[in-house]
């Protein structure tokens, strides 16, 4: 009925202070739980910890070796807090809890961070770029594409009919519309 960890442990909290004869037993158990569960909270918060450091370093080995490669790195200009955002409860197709959680998981922010501090370090950039039609807009002749790209991975553009894999058309434009920032910055 307590339907909640926090309540119970602050109800052994006070119960410590107010003891009553005869509450041994109720409360000894009360306690031992208690004590797991502090040992299986900081179990958890070092291991999250351990985890985040981790995945900061696989971030980093891989901007180190992204910038010693390429000079410029194109990205989608987007406010990533956008999508670390829960959905509104009037959406009419919430994102389920497993895939909200993988978006911070993932922590694209990071990433980018990372990416940013090692081209900067070589003397290279991180070029954000419009994401606006990256997706959409067809690399080879430019026609804005109407599809679910949810459901589709491929796609034949309804003006040229180029058959293209929905990703490598959107690092194309954003390739070109990144590299023509960088050139013109240069």
């Amino acid at each position: 009925q307590w339907r909640s960890a926090g309540r119970l442990r602050q109800l052994a909290e006070v119960w410590a202070e107010r003891r009553f004869e005869g509450d041994e037993e109720i409360f000894e158990r009360l306690w031992a739980w208690r004590q797991q569960d502090r040992h299986l909270y900081t179990w958890g918060s070092d291991l999250r910890a351990k985890l985040i450091g981790q995945r900061r370093e696989i971030y980093r080995v891989f901007a180190a070796r992204v910038a010693v490669r390429y000079r410029y790195v194109c990205v989608e200009a987007m406010d990533l807090r956008k999508m670390a955002e829960h959905g509104e409860a009037e959406d009419e197709a919430p994102m389920p809890p497993p895939q909200r959680g993988l978006r911070q998981m993932a922590a694209l922010s990071v990433l980018r961070q990372c990416l940013a501090s090692a081209l900067r370090k070589r003397g290279g950039e991180l070029v954000k770029v419009d994401p606006k039609h990256t997706t959409l807009a067809c690399h080879v002749c430019g026609h804005i594409n109407r599809f679910d790209a949810g459901l589709m991975v491929l796609h034949r553009c309804e003006h040229c009919h180029t058959l293209w894999d929905q990703d490598r058309n959107a690092a194309i434009n954003l390739l070109r519309r990144g590299t023509g920032r960088a050139r013109s910055a240069s």
